[in-house]
């Protein structure tokens, strides 16, 4: 059992938020599609009478009108693909969307989302160039669900496409500017740092909540590759999975890590560190032929979990 004190993050914040605006910054990422779907009024109203509902809201139809078409396909993950890296390499700030991105990773950001920007628009405008034709097959696929007044025009469409986004300043307390006795705007002011102070300390648990989620997903797969014991009948498919893919994610998280300590706190750099160390320097079909090798990677991860204290958001099982 290891006996050295628990390394852990402050549960209140260690900066102010005036110190947090000189280091990161806000963004907005603004994406829209279309969904190509469209409730049919009709076919509700029919299925209801037929099933003799008492209420015309009992049962709602909603037709997919680009059905299997590719192309949209294509636009909304990337969409979703856009939307979830930008996550990974940010903090969440607050509940509408907004996230926190340390001035260390500017650049790599906006430059990484200034391309899928570009990415995005060449896959609606294939969308968009095909509209025509697609319309003419969507007719064959819905059958009598078909309805032209349904599919808006190429143009109209193709405004319902955008991605974009927008950095501002993290606001502090002093810049609250309202035209108020005083005493209001001290109010105001002492109720957004109360606030704010808040949110920084509930931000600063998720590279700890992330960190944590990597270690243990590596606790994981060694206690499976070490639990496998095989028989007779045993073959290659049956055992274990292993890919270098999590060594690479590791060494990646551990990278991330350091961008996002905005508060410099030095157990996240310490632990972001000994991540670097444990999935550093393997062959990956060395480890998954080698229990030496297993127990020694699973050695360091319980280590590493037992030093650190990730918060209370989670227990190790």
């Amino acid at each position: 059992m290891n006996t050295q004190p628990k390394l852990a993050y402050s549960k209140e914040p260690q900066v102010e938020v005036a110190t947090i605006a000189t280091s990161a910054v806000l963004i907005d990422l603004h994406v829209s599609t279309w969904t190509g779907r469209k409730r049919d009024k009709i076919t509700s109203a029919e299925v209801n009478i037929s099933k003799q509902t008492t209420s015309d809201k009992a049962a709602s139809v909603i037709k997919n009108l680009m059905t299997d078409d590719k192309d949209l396909d294509s636009v909304r993950a990337y969409a979703q693909d856009a939307r979830l890296w930008l996550q990974k390499h940010t903090i969440a700030w607050s509940d509408g969307g907004t996230r926190l991105l340390p001035s260390a990773l500017i650049f790599e950001v906006t430059s990484e989302l200034d391309g899928r920007i570009t990415e995005y628009e060449a896959r609606v405008a294939k969308f968009i160039d095909a509209y025509p034709i697609k319309v003419s097959a969507a007719a064959f696929k819905l059958g009598q669900l078909f309805n032209r007044n349904e599919f808006p025009s190429a143009d109209s469409l193709a405004r319902k496409f955008g991605m974009h986004y927008i950095i501002t300043p993290v606001p502090t307390a002093g810049d609250f500017r309202v035209d108020v006795q005083n005493e209001v705007g001290e109010y105001l002011k002492a109720q957004y740092s109360k606030a704010a102070d808040a949110r920084v300390a509930v931000m600063m648990r998720e590279p700890w909540e992330r960190a944590y989620d990597t270690l243990v997903h590596a606790k994981d797969r060694m206690d499976t590759m070490l639990a496998y014991e095989p028989g007779d009948a045993d073959s290659k498919r049956n055992r274990p999975k292993l890919f270098q893919s999590m060594f690479d994610n590791g060494l990646e998280m551990a990278k991330l890590l350091d961008g996002l300590n905005i508060t410099k706190d030095p157990q996240l750099a310490d632990c972001a560190a000994r991540m670097r160390r444990l999935f550093s320097g393997h062959d990956v079909k060395s480890v998954r032929e080698s229990p030496e090798l297993q127990t020694a990677i699973k050695k360091q991860v319980e280590d590493m979990l037992e030093v650190f204290d990730f918060g209370d958001f989670k227990e190790l099982e």
